[in-house]
């Protein structure tokens, strides 16, 4: 038993050599021993060559000064030009466009015949609905920065517009005729027309608009719009004491934030076209002493009669405003007016009587 023993592992030690030997045979065949080449070492040259390149532009960069932060900010910040406006907008510049609705329903107790309530102005209708106005707006102040010409223009329509432009219905007669004579039949051109004027914006001071057209009279506490009034109805001074509108020229001076004076020259009261000869003028001044109080002094004078330019009609309008807090404002308004009215008698010549 013991002697075969011994000649297996004599068998099995044989064996291994000749396993260790072939193996070593084998990677031998494969991996020689290194030579050097010329390819080899242009290669290695090549790349320290490319190492050192880009060595020397990293230090070139970060011996750069590096961009300001703020400068870098605004640049990010900074968008690019848009192009300039074409067509209509690129003609008319920045307008804003804006309009409104003001329809209504009205009830008088007293039943009044014709469902129309007297002394009121524009909410006449009683027992139904009405369509006061529907204003549309294009507006483009005139401005130092960009450009000193502007425009506004206003149209409406509704029984506010009906009321309005209702001495303008039919055109006035010509210089001329008789007094007392019926008016022309001819078709007010601007029946619709709540406001249309340019502006300029004349650099002398700190800025003296001009505006040429036809705008809405500076007199009154109240205006024609609902929406801007503190009530829905008017009172009788807006209905019976003062001009809707004017057909001319006026000029408007700020000297601060707490003067400003306005001067006009009209073709008169409520006439796009003049029924006479003679111009109205007046001044608007505006005071605000304080930021609770305000004071507006308005006058107007000039010939208004048709066919008339000596009797003078004089309007002095008082606006009084003071807002003691955030949560009250009180107002006052006093109007003081002169004229005489034409009267005219059958075969006889016009005379006049103070009114």
């Amino acid at each position: 038993m013991k002697r075969a023993f011994r000649r297996r592992v004599v068998i099995c030690a044989m064996s291994l050599g000749i396993i260790s030997g072939s193996v070593s045979q084998v990677f031998a065949q494969a991996d020689p021993a290194p030579q050097s080449s010329p390819d080899l070492a242009g290669r290695i040259d090549s790349l320290e060559k490319q190492l050192a390149d880009l060595k020397s532009e990293l230090a070139a960069q970060k011996a750069a000064p590096a961009p300001a932060p703020a400068e870098a900010a605004v640049a990010a910040a900074t968008p690019a030009a848009a192009p300039a406006p074409t067509g209509l907008a690129g003609l008319l510049g920045p307008t804003t466009l804006s309009g409104f609705v003001d329809v209504y329903y009205g009830y008088n107790s007293n039943q009044p015949a014709g469902r129309t309530t007297a002394l009121r102005n524009f909410d006449i209708n009683s027992g139904q609905f009405g369509l006061n106005m529907i204003e549309l707006i294009a507006d483009k102040p005139p401005d130092a920065t960009a450009s000193r010409v502007g425009y506004h223009v206003s149209l409406g329509f509704g029984q506010a517009m009906n009321l309005v432009n209702g001495t303008e219905v039919a055109s006035p007669n010509l210089p001329g005729t008789p007094v007392g004579s019926p008016p022309s039949t001819v078709t007010n051109f601007d029946q619709y027309l709540k406001e249309g004027y340019l502006s300029y914006l004349a650099p002398v001071g700190k800025g003296l608009q001009v505006d040429v057209g036809k705008f809405v009279t500076n007199a009154g506490a109240e205006v024609i719009e609902t929406k801007d009034n503190w009530n829905y109805s008017r009172g009788l001074l807006f209905s019976w004491a003062i001009p809707y509108f004017h057909f001319g020229v006026r000029a408007k001076y700020t000297f601060n934030s707490k003067a400003s004076l306005s001067g006009f020259l009209l073709n008169g009261w409520n006439n796009s076209v003049d029924n006479n000869s003679g111009k109205t003028t007046g001044f608007t001044l505006a005071l605000n002493p304080t930021k609770k109080l305000g004071l507006i002094e308005n006058y107007y004078v000039g010939p208004e009669q048709a066919n008339d330019n000596s009797d003078f009609r004089h309007l002095t309008d008082t606006v009084v405003t003071y807002n003691p807090n955030a949560k009250l404002s009180l107002m006052a308004n006093y109007d003081y007016g002169h004229d005489r009215l034409p009267v005219v008698s059958p075969g006889l010549p016009a005379t006049t009587s103070a009114a």
